[in-house]
């Protein structure tokens, strides 16, 4: 199902309509992004499910501990976008 899956991102990503090919021409930086997200999303949980296979107490402080480090990345990424750019950001949230 994996492979299926890529397989079907690739041909949404790499179609070109107005030549009817696959192109890798049309990959950019978000690209990259988008396939390393969903690699580290499966890791996320390959490894949660590792740490809580024989303590199932523990779920609720693994989840807590994941939740808060995404959202300090988080703030911290918002915070360097808002003082970096005019048209996003969490400082033109407030100031808009």
């Amino acid at each position: 199902s994996a492979l299926l899956c890529l397989t079907g991102v690739g041909v949404l990503e790499l179609y070109d309509p107005a030549s009817q090919l696959l192109t890798l021409s049309q990959l950019g930086m978000g690209d990259f992004w988008a396939l390393v997200q969903a690699f580290g999303f499966g890791a996320c949980w390959f490894v949660t499910e590792e740490l809580v296979k024989d303590d199932s107490d523990q779920v609720i402080p693994v989840t807590a501990v994941q939740l808060s480090t995404m959202a300090f990345f988080s703030m911290l990424w918002a915070l360097y976008e808002g003082h970096n750019s005019t048209e996003y950001g969490v400082i033109r949230l407030f100031t808009d």
